[in-house]
């Protein structure tokens, strides 16, 4: 039976300010069936005592719900769906841990595509910074960037009161679909906020994606976090990349 032409891999790596306490930026894929896949990518609140264990529960719901919902949610794109059993999940969090639930703040960071016969239908979800860029067969362009809250330095998450009017989530159809994504320790070395542009290495990743078998994805985006994006943030930094091709005869 035929198959999609999935490529799926994600990286986090600790910052240089975060070797005390290990690093609280989580990520995590889900493949779809054989015809499409998700990537999760979210980043734990410095200030949040709980900063890991809200980012990694974040990641686990987004991909249950919408490897549950996906149909559902890209014909009627809106935060009620996404958002609700996000913060329910982490209200049950908070009371296992006894702690607010601001305690768990993080952003969120999300991309998800499933091919239905020529096309792909694909979603994104994000709310606070970090950066989800997008080539849909024409070239690779910003689709989703961070937004910051009243200062530069700060930004929404998943636990505020006011999520809802943060969230931004985007639905479409293509042909084709990479995604890029990446939490803004990553996006510190590899988007410029002064003209919000990409630098040219988001390209190499894109075609990474659609270049690079999965199984060695993940060891090529470690190597860069480490190597390459490290030396310039004290932040902890992740990449995701998700490629929705054509049909293949085995899963790749």
């Amino acid at each position: 039976m035929a198959s999609a032409s999935i490529r799926l891999a994600f990286a986090c790596v600790e910052g240089r300010s975060h070797r005390a306490k290990g690093c609280e930026d989580a990520g995590g894929m889900l493949r779809i069936g054989r015809r499409g896949g998700i990537i999760a990518l979210a980043d734990g609140a410095g200030s949040a005592a709980y900063a890991a264990s809200g980012a990694a529960t974040a990641v686990s719901v987004a991909l249950a719900v919408i490897a549950r919902n996906f149909a559902e949610i890209h014909a009627t794109p809106g935060p009620t769906l996404f958002l609700t059993p996000l913060v329910e999940a982490l209200t049950v969090k908070a009371a296992e841990l006894e702690c607010r639930l601001r305690d768990l703040a993080c952003t969120l960071l999300v991309a998800a595509a499933v091919r239905h016969g020529d096309t792909v239908q694909w979603l994104t979800a994000h709310i606070g910074d970090g950066v989800i860029a997008a080539d849909f067969g024409d070239g690779l362009a910003l689709l989703s960037p961070p937004e910051n809250g009243e200062f530069s330095s700060s930004t929404y998450f998943v636990t505020d009161v006011g999520a809802a009017d943060h969230f931004r989530l985007s639905v479409g159809i293509a042909r084709e679909a990479t995604f890029v994504v990446m939490t803004d320790g990553a996006a510190e070395s590899l988007f410029r906020r002064a003209d919000q542009t990409l630098a040219p290495a988001v390209t190499v990743m894109a075609k990474w994606a659609q270049d690079v078998p999965s199984r060695r994805l993940k060891s090529i985006l470690t190597k860069n976090l480490i190597e390459v994006i490290r030396p310039r943030t004290m932040d902890d930094a992740s990449l995701g990349l998700l490629r929705i091709g054509g049909y293949t005869d085995s899963v790749r």
